[in-house]
């Protein structure tokens, strides 16, 4: 299966942090996994990687 789980960012934090343990988790049981930042990467995406998880930041822009 094919799934992919949208954040804002992987800064260091709880939300974060249960998403990258939700993906790894669901990464061991065969299944394709990828995590779409809207924002930047932040500071767990290298631990994300680090499992086998594709890690994409989009950068979006804020209307300011």
């Amino acid at each position: 299966m094919n799934i992919v789980h949208v954040v804002e960012n992987l800064a260091i934090g709880g939300l974060e942090r249960l998403v990258v343990s939700l993906a790894a988790w669901q990464r061991q049981r065969g299944h394709m996994v990828h995590i779409i930042c809207l924002f930047d990467a932040g500071g767990l995406a290298e631990q994300a990687r680090e499992a086998g998880i594709a890690v994409t930041a989009i950068n979006k822009q804020t209307n300011k």
